[in-house]
């Protein structure tokens, strides 16, 4: 019986917590709560890009921020563009190397692994059943008042659907969707 109230506290702080929390800028309510807040990775936030234009902006970092997991899922099949890669948009800074992405299948999934010497999913093969990181660490990264962006070898087909997580590290620093 013990165990079971420390849960349910356990759980009352955490839905006080979550009550606390925007995302975007708007407080969350609580049917959004499991979707736009994750305990351990942070507040997310989506965007998905376009292969047929480069560079394509994903997402506009305000204030200092830690970038706890970034992937992406190919929505429409990838055509014509035949390597992409990250980087922030102010210096390019670098996010990953140039990943080859040459007729990937709608559900391919791609990891961010923290490392800028590393193309996504690091030395595993791009698929549509799993995205890891084979050799290395998985490793959260800070941004501060910039944006990351896509950017292509050349313009083609295909649409991927970003995702990013992070935690705030200043009270007014958010992530959003880039126009």
């Amino acid at each position: 019986m013990a165990r079971s109230t420390g849960t349910v506290k356990q759980f009352a702080r955490q839905k006080m917590l979550v009550n606390e929390i925007e995302v975007g800028g708007s407080p969350i309510g609580d049917s959004t709560v499991l979707y736009q807040f994750n305990n351990q990775y942070g507040r997310q936030v989506t965007k998905e890009s376009d292969l047929a234009s480069a560079p394509d902006m994903l997402f506009d970092v305000t204030g200092k921020c830690l970038v706890t997991l970034l992937c992406g899922e190919v929505t429409s099949v990838v055509a014509t563009t035949t390597s992409l890669n990250l980087k922030t948009s102010t210096n390019s800074i670098l996010i990953t190397t140039s990943t080859q992405v040459t007729t990937a299948a709608a559900g391919t999934l791609y990891l961010v692994s923290g490392d800028p010497d590393d193309a996504l999913n690091v030395a595993a093969t791009p698929n549509v059943d799993i995205a890891f990181v084979k050799s290395g660490v998985m490793a959260p990264f800070v941004m501060n008042d910039d944006t990351i962006q896509q950017v292509i070898n050349g313009a083609g087909t295909g649409k991927i659907l970003w995702t990013l997580y992070y935690f705030p590290l200043e009270d007014s620093a958010t992530v959003a969707a880039a126009a």
